[in-house]
């Protein structure tokens, strides 16, 4: 048979219209994996502000963890009620039924002997039960000067249960003499 230019061409479009829709939505059977991360994801939506208020703690998560350290005493004094306290000349105590007290002093004043050392005596507000007690130097100021002090040293010596000396002591002989030194004092043992 001969060749009729009249009559078209046979073409299958529709296959070929077929082959290429596959063809440009083949990129789209890699997102089908990311549609079940995105599900997951946004199950994650209620709880997206407590995640952002996690987040935001992240910066006092070691002062959290120190605080946490503590909960054990803390706790222990919580469960234990206070059975005395009182002040006197010597100070303020605590006493909690669990047996252990605290003794605290705003200001001692300590004057100078010497060029290094300046020391007194404190009697505590209430004895202890032994002389396993902790007495904690928080804060030394020299009279009429805001200013830090150069003591390099604060201890206590000739422990009792009724009281105790406390010395300060500098290195480089900052200590004038005549000079008064002031110190707040904690002391925390047993009473029982």
């Amino acid at each position: 048979m001969a060749w009729n230019p009249n009559i078209p061409t046979v073409t299958n479009r529709v296959q070929d219209d077929l082959d290429a829709i596959r063809e440009n939505f083949q990129h789209l059977d890699q997102l089908a994996e990311r549609v079940d991360e995105l599900q997951t994801v946004s199950e994650l939506a209620p709880i997206a502000n407590d995640l952002q208020t996690v987040s935001g703690l992240a910066p006092v998560v070691e002062e959290l963890q120190a605080v946490s350290a503590l909960a054990p005493y803390v706790q222990a004094l919580l469960d234990s009620r206070i059975v005395e306290m009182g002040s006197n000349s010597n100070g303020t105590y605590v006493r909690w039924e669990n047996g252990l007290q605290v003794c605290w002093l705003p200001r001692l004043t300590l004057p100078t002997q010497s060029s290094s050392q300046a020391y007194a005596n404190w009697t505590f507000p209430a004895a202890f039960v032994d002389t396993n007690y902790s007495v904690h130097i928080t804060q030394t100021w020299q009279s009429g000067d805001a200013g830090a002090p150069k003591v390099t040293m604060a201890f206590t010596q000739n422990r009792a249960e009724s009281r105790c000396s406390v010395r300060l002591a500098s290195k480089n002989a900052d200590l004038v003499d005549g000079d008064s030194w002031g110190v707040a004092l904690v002391a925390i043992g047993r009473w029982k």
